[in-house]
């Protein structure tokens, strides 16, 4: 009877332990999930950067003098430009980047209260069709204007340089913290030389 007894509590410690082997191995594979949606999350931002970058650097070129550069700007939701797409090539376009919220995440703040916070999706379209667009997790997205002493401005043909900066936010749920380590910040001042010379 000691002997069954003996092997009874062998087997519920053994299960035990196995249980927590189990728990571990289970936070440590959400830990990896986790982390490499928010890789991906960062890679996604970092493409979108880089065209960003490409297309804002060379605004103006290639578009006649006769023409303006800066097409339109509504600081709210638009910025639309002409520039030469491709060095070989005669042709101008008109890139248009629009943004919109998509939808929303709570954020937990400092003082125990929620807030609502949007998240947008800025789509780029050259020549009216649509050519590529962020990820639909950003928390911010702005476009500033600044002429040549560095001050905003709302007038196109006083323009020489403008301010970018996006936060993108990967949640992995509906909640985040106001601290959370899950942003991606992404901010560039371009002078295109090509700029209403």
């Amino acid at each position: 009877m000691q002997s069954v007894l003996d092997h009874l509590n062998a087997s519920i410690v053994g299960t035990g332990v196995l249980l927590v082997l189990v728990g571990i191995t289970l936070v440590g594979n959400e830990t990896t999930v986790d982390q490499s949606f928010f890789t991906a999350a960062r890679t996604q931002a970092q493409a979108f950067a880089d065209v960003l970058e490409e297309d804002f650097i060379n605004i103006g070129s290639g578009v006649p003098t006769a023409l303006d550069d800066l097409v339109a700007f509504n600081a709210a939701n638009t910025f639309t430009f002409r520039r030469k797409l491709d060095p070989a090539d005669t042709t101008f376009a008109e890139i248009s980047y629009q943004w919109a919220a998509v939808n929303t995440i709570q954020m937990e703040m400092d003082s125990g209260t929620t807030q609502t916070v949007p998240l947008y999706q800025v789509t780029r379209t050259v020549d009216g069709v649509q050519s590529g667009a962020s990820p639909a997790t950003l928390s911010e997205f702005t476009i500033d204007l600044r002429d040549d002493a560095g001050a905003s401005t709302t007038t196109l043909g006083d323009a020489s340089r403008l301010h970018v900066r996006f936060e993108a936010l990967y949640a992995g749920a509906n909640t985040v913290s106001e601290h959370t380590d899950r942003r991606s910040r992404w901010a560039r001042t371009y002078h295109p030389p090509n700029l209403n010379r």
